[in-house]
C-alpha cells in the first residue's frame, strides 16, 4: 500500500497545470535615465464565470539579442487590476468580461550591448474555447519586444493606448478598430498582423521566460490561417501606416490574432513590441446610424438681410432617441438657434415649426435642448437657424 502511494505522489508532483484565462496582452519598457528603464507588462484575464484569477506575479527576462544569452530575469508583482467595460450608446455586448492587470517593474539597469536586447514572457495555456487555434489549451503565449542598444540613446518601445471599448466583433458587419499605439520618442511606426507565438518547447510547460526560438501557434487549417485569422467574406487586414485593423467575422466565436508594431528611427527599425490578444465575435444589435438632410454648399446672402436655414436629423427606425451638435466655425449657431414653438396644451407635448423645409408646419413628437449647443429628439430632430450679416463680415470686393 505504500509503495503504491508513493508512486501516486510522483504523478502528480511531475505534472505542471494551469487554468486557462488570460486572454492576452504585451510588454512595453519604459526609458527613465541613461541605461535605466522601466518594463510594463499588460494582461487581459478573460474572466467569465469559472475562470481563474489574474496571476499576482509574472516574469519577464531580458536577452542579448545576437546570443540569446539571458541578461537577467525579473519578478514582477502587485499588479494594478480594473475591470474593463465595452460598447456604447448603440450596442453594449453583455456577454464580455475582461480585467486588465498592469504588472510595473522597479527600475531596471541595462548595459549598453551593440545588438540590442529582447524581452520576454511565457503564460500557460490559452482559453480553450479559442475557435480558430488547434487545441488551444494546450499552447502557451509568448510576450515578445524588442528594444535597441541603449548606446543609441533615449528610447521607449511603442505604448499602446486604453483597451478599446469596442474590443469586440459583429457577425456579418465590417468592423474597424484600433488600439492608439504612440511612441514617446516621436518615432515613425508601422503595423502588420503575425502569427501569435506559442512559446518555448520546454517540458514540462510552465510560466515563466525562456530564450528563443518561439514557434508560432498551430492554427486550426485549413479554416483559419494567418492569411483568414476569423473567417468570412474579407479577411481580417491591418492599414500598416494607421494601425486600423478591419474583420467581417461569418461566425460567433472566440478569435486570436497578433499585432506587431514596428519602430522605426531615421528611416532604420529599431525595435518592435507585439500585441497578442483574443476578440469575441457577437451577434450585434447594430443600429443604423442617424440621417441628416444635406445642406447647399453656398448660401446666398445680402447684408443685413435675415437669412434662416433649417436642418433636420432623423433615424431611420422612428422610436429611437438621438442627439444632434452642429458645429460651424462661420455661425453662432447657438446664439442665432430659433427654438420650435410649444404647441400650447398638446397631450402629447409637440412642439413645431412654421413653414419647415417646405411645409406649412413640421411637429416634433420629442424635444430638448439639453445646453451646450446639443439638441435630444425621438426619431426626428429638426433645427432652424437665422442670422443677419453684418457689414464687417462681407467683403465689398
Amino acid at each position: 500500500m505504500k509503495k503504491i502511494l508513493a508512486t501516486c505522489l510522483l504523478l502528480i508532483t511531475g505534472y505542471v497545470s494551469f487554468a486557462s484565462h488570460i486572454a492576452g496582452g504585451q510588454i512595453e519598457v519604459q526609458y527613465v535615465g541613461p541605461n535605466q528603464y522601466i518594463i510594463v507588462m499588460k494582461l487581459y484575464r478573460a474572466c467569465e464565470s469559472g475562470s481563474a484569477s489574474m496571476p499576482t506575479s509574472v516574469e519577464v527576462g531580458i536577452y542579448r539579442q545576437d546570443t540569446d544569452v539571458l541578461l537577467s530575469s525579473h519578478t514582477i508583482t502587485s499588479p494594478v487590476v480594473t475591470m474593463l467595460t465595452f460598447g456604447d450608446s448603440c450596442y453594449t455586448p453583455t456577454s464580455l468580461c475582461v480585467e486588465q492587470g498592469i504588472f510595473t517593474s522597479g527600475t531596471i539597469t541595462i548595459p549598453d550591448h551593440i545588438a540590442g536586447y529582447y524581452l520576454h514572457s511565457q503564460l500557460y495555456a490559452r482559453n480553450a474555447g479559442i475557435d480558430n487555434l488547434l487545441g488551444p489549451d494546450n499552447q502557451a503565449m509568448s510576450f515578445y519586444t524588442e528594444i535597441p542598444d541603449p548606446a543609441d540613446g533615449p528610447n521607449s518601445t511603442p505604448s499602446f493606448g486604453p483597451y478599446p471599448a469596442d474590443a469586440y466583433m459583429c457577425i456579418g458587419y465590417t468592423k474597424s478598430w484600433d488600439f492608439g499605439v504612440t511612441d514617446a520618442d516621436g518615432d515613425s511606426l508601422s503595423y502588420e498582423l503575425v502569427d501569435p507565438l506559442k512559446g518555448a518547447t520546454a517540458s514540462p510547460i510552465s510560466n515563466g521566460t525562456y530564450a528563443k526560438p518561439y514557434p508560432a501557434v498551430d492554427w486550426l487549417t485549413p479554416t483559419y490561417s494567418l492569411a483568414d485569422i476569423v473567417g468570412g467574406p474579407s479577411p481580417m487586414a491591418v492599414d500598416p501606416v494607421t494601425g486600423v485593423i478591419t474583420a467581417e467575422p461569418a461566425l460567433a466565436g472566440k478569435f486570436v490574432y497578433a499585432l506587431k508594431v514596428y519602430e522605426w528611427r531615421a528611416g532604420v527599425n529599431i525595435g518592435e513590441t507585439t500585441l497578442d490578444i483574443q476578440y469575441e465575435s457577437l451577434p450585434c444589435t447594430v443600429d443604423s446610424p442617424p440621417l441628416y438632410t444635406a445642406l447647399d454648399d453656398t448660401l446666398n446672402v445680402i447684408v443685413e438681410d435675415s437669412i434662416c436655414f433649417d436642418i433636420q436629423a432623423y433615424d431611420n427606425d422612428g422610436s429611437d432617441t438621438i442627439y444632434l451638435t452642429p458645429i460651424s466655425s462661420e455661425f453662432d449657431l447657438i446664439g442665432n438657434y430659433v427654438p420650435p414653438t410649444a404647441s400650447g396644451g398638446s397631450p402629447s407635448g409637440d412642439f413645431y415649426y412654421l413653414d419647415y423645409l417646405g411645409q406649412d408646419t413640421a411637429w416634433i413628437p420629442h424635444f430638448v435642448d439639453i445646453g451646450g449647443g446639443t439638441y435630444e429628439g425621438i426619431g426626428i430632430i429638426p433645427l432652424r437657424y437665422c442670422w443677419q450679416p453684418p457689414c464687417e463680415t462681407v467683403d465689398s470686393t
